[in-house]
């Protein structure tokens, strides 16, 4: 992930240094941001290493994050090169399931960060995460079944909107939960 980051910075420097923006530039920038969101994706996932019950949870997330982020580079640059529009769109989908994989797991792990033995706030986030990955494998399917899309968007915004809410509702009720048991 740090080298990632570096990558990430010397990418962008080089494209800024450059001068001009054309399509070369265009794609040293997109690199950048790519290698920028993967590498938070994957820190994210770092911490889940130090708990043995969550190891391979920070494994998994790690790993897309790194596959992710090397297939984005990859693409990026193989854009150079003229694609017929069925490559192209090969090409954006994979890059969304590594997105959607990478951004989920850190998401996972973030809340998983939150240490607590208060039954109310252990239920929310398990509830979140089920939320997560039920938002999670709609825009999968909807990625790989375009067909599927009509039937998927009602879960994906029930689930969607139980997502957010979980997300700013556990660690809330994790502190008032904490402040009351002291």
């Amino acid at each position: 992930m740090v080298l990632f980051i570096a990558l990430s910075a010397i990418i962008g420097i080089f494209s800024v240094l450059t001068g001009s923006f054309g399509k070369l530039q265009g794609i040293i920038f997109v690199t950048t941001i790519s290698l920028g969101v993967y590498s938070l994706t994957g820190l994210c996932c770092v911490p889940m290493l130090e708990r043995p019950e969550l190891r391979a949870l920070g494994v998994c997330g790690i790993a897309a994050s790194i596959l992710g982020g090397a297939f984005a580079m990859l693409t990026n640059f193989l854009l150079l090169v003229d694609f017929s529009f069925n490559d192209a769109f090969l090409i954006l989908i994979g890059r969304f399931a590594f997105l959607i994989i990478a951004i989920s797991i850190a998401h996972i792990s973030l809340l998983m960060r939150i240490t607590t033995n208060q039954p109310l706030v252990i239920i929310t986030r398990r509830c979140t995460i089920a939320a997560i990955g039920v938002v999670a494998l709609s825009l999968l399917s909807m990625l790989f079944s375009l067909d599927m899309i009509g039937e998927a968007w009602f879960l994906l915004i029930i689930f969607g909107i139980l997502d957010v809410a979980g997300t700013i509702g556990t660690p809330i009720l994790h502190a008032i939960m904490k402040n009351q048991s002291g």
